[in-house]
């Protein structure tokens, strides 16, 4: 199977760090080339599903702009340019939205997740994965896998 190609490419949107758009033009593996191929770049995050060694899930309920009422988050932000995801220095929270730390029992969070309490797509992704992880073998706290 042929890849796509990517002919050419410009920015038609510089709006900071957080988003820049660009027009492609690129070719189908068909030979076809397409024009106006819309392509938006916004920074790597990370979502992280944390459990103590008691067994509780970390997350945090908290409004955000871009989602109607209050939704349940797990820890998670952007990753700078160089920067490593690993913790290297104090947290320099820069967050805009109010934020309520909780622990949550497994079924609390089967239930919050059934529910749709995580609203935004890839917070719900990543404690489901982690969920599917954990129903697969029982996390060993002192080797860490």
């Amino acid at each position: 199977m042929k890849p796509w190609k990517t002919l050419s490419r410009r920015t038609i949107l510089d709006y900071s760090k957080f988003l820049v758009v660009e027009e492609h033009t690129i070719e189908l593996p068909d030979g076809r080339i397409i024009d106006d191929w819309p392509w938006v770049i916004t920074p790597d995050y990370v979502n992280v599903t944390a459990v103590t060694e008691n067994g509780l899930f970390l997350y945090f309920r908290q409004t955000k702009y871009c989602v109607e009422g209050t939704s349940l988050a797990p820890v998670g932000g952007h990753i700078e340019p160089g920067e490593d995801a690993r913790r290297v220095a104090e947290i320099d929270a820069d967050d805009l939205e109010e934020h309520d730390l909780l622990l949550l029992s497994r079924v609390d969070v089967e239930a919050a997740l059934d529910a749709g309490d995580f609203k935004s797509l890839p917070w719900a992704a990543a404690v489901a994965l982690a969920l599917r992880r954990l129903m697969r073998k029982p996390f060993d706290f002192e080797r860490g896998t």
